[in-house]
């Protein structure tokens, strides 16, 4: 925002649910045609086509970030987080972990995100068996989903002593397992 003012640049932000296309419709400043552009700042999920063809058809410039298009009429911005898992799994590995889970978003696949958080040869020595964990925010709220995994852990159903996951996931399943009075780091470990 603070950039938008230098240059003489009004700037919105605006929170929008595209999990559930059936209840998609396009703010209306973007609607009106009351911006020049915008960004989405968020991976859309099992909607991403659907939603982001409605944009396009608004003709409102727009550009994605944290999500991947192959669509060529799209702009999009990602980062490759390989070296941070790597080093987020290289910690957990020297703290002692052996099973780690990590979360998979449905336009994820599974071993081609494993790749990501450990491409490199494990530490000498070290036993690790990597487990995925499939969420879906189209089905699911973040909060449910830390609430769902949480349920998982204290049961046993998910055997796991490490998970890496999103930030707003994390909050969540740390104060579901607080709460349930399992202590992280102690007890279990969270990046």
């Amino acid at each position: 925002l603070r950039e938008c003012k230098t240059i003489d640049m009004g700037c919105f932000v605006g929170l929008e649910n595209y999990s559930n296309f059936a209840d998609f419709e396009i703010p209306i400043g973007i609607r009106e045609q009351k911006v020049d552009g915008f960004i989405i700042t968020h991976p859309l999920g099992k909607t991403d086509a659907k939603v982001l063809n409605k944009f396009l058809e608004h003709g409102v410039p727009f550009v994605v970030i944290s999500s991947v298009s192959t669509d060529p009429r799209i702009w999009s911005v990602c980062c490759d987080p390989t070296l941070g898992y790597q080093q987020a799994c290289h910690n957990l590995i020297q703290l002692g972990h052996e099973k780690i889970g990590y979360c998979v978003y449905p336009q994820w696949e599974a071993q081609e995100n494993r790749q990501k958080m450990m491409p490199a040869p494990i530490d000498a020595g070290a036993n690790v068996e990597f487990i995925p964990i499939e969420i879906d925010p189209s089905t699911y709220t973040h909060t449910e989903i830390g609430e769902n995994i949480a349920r998982e852990l204290i049961s046993g159903k998910l055997d796991i002593t490490a998970i890496v996951t999103g930030d707003i996931i994390a909050m969540h399943l740390l104060n579901r397992l607080t709460e349930c009075g399992v202590k992280v780091p102690d007890d279990m470990s969270i990046i």
